[in-house]
């Protein structure tokens, strides 16, 4: 394999498992999460779990399937830089702040797309600020969760012959 083709393999892969743990902590949050903060009850909330996580997976998995390519293409150059300073992976805070500042630029695009007036609606600026943390959340931990497993690949032990 050559040195070009893997930097394109390992940030794409890792934008394909963001997108699939992102909407699983999307589903979890949506259908869990969110309703009890609301006020639901317990029973209300297990009452409506199955059609909110069917409908948090319309929205959440389209919403990362469409995520997929510029997450890959914003991976990608993020591991270049990452690569020609390794200093800043130490200083930016690991994993979990990078996944952070990582997932800025899609929860920007939801929250503008929330806001924005449309067809003589909107702006909806309640509802963008009511799905921001929910959004922040779900992609955080699904580039966090995502770059975890890229990571664990890449560092697993192979069985070594004696």
């Amino acid at each position: 394999m050559s040195a070009r083709t893997s930097v394109f393999i390992r940030p794409s892969l890792w934008a394909l498992l963001a997108a699939i743990c992102g909407t699983v902590v999307w589903i979890l949050l949506v259908a869990t999460v969110a309703p009890l903060v609301a006020g639901d009850g317990i029973g209300k909330m297990a009452g409506w779990w199955s059609t909110r996580a069917i409908a948090g997976f319309y929205f959440g998995g389209f919403i990362a399937a469409l995520a997929i390519v510029p997450h890959a293409l914003l991976f990608s150059a993020w591991l270049l830089v990452m690569r020609r300073y390794p200093i800043l992976q130490r200083r930016i805070g690991g994993p979990s702040l990078s996944s952070l500042l990582l997932s800025l630029p899609l929860v920007l695009v939801v929250f503008g797309s929330f806001a924005a007036p449309s067809f003589g609606l909107g702006p909806f600026w309640s509802e963008a600020f009511n799905a921001l943390p929910w959004v922040l959340l779900s992609t955080w931990g699904g580039i966090f969760f995502g770059q975890v497993l890229v990571r664990s690949r890449d560092h697993r032990q192979l069985p070594v012959a004696a």
